[in-house]
């Protein structure tokens, strides 16, 4: 009887610890949970999703004023 390799769902996970200087942003980041009415982890994911996808379109900005606003 030949054998079969079973596929196996395995689910991701991560701790996130917060430390006592890193409060303010926890509470940044509720503020996004209720104005996209998301979960933590979905809206972590798209927080940084939309950096990227906001630093990206600056570095691309033909005009150098505002590419220095990265630096």
């Amino acid at each position: 009887m030949p054998q079969t390799k079973e596929k196996r769902n395995v689910e991701r996970s991560r701790i996130l610890s917060i430390s006592e200087r890193n409060k303010q942003t926890m509470d940044i980041v509720e503020e996004f949970q209720t104005e996209w009415n998301m979960g933590f982890s979905p809206t972590i994911f798209r927080v940084i999703n939309d950096y990227k996808r906001i630093r990206n379109k600056i570095e691309s900005h033909p005009w150098t004023v505002v590419r220095e606003q990265l630096l």
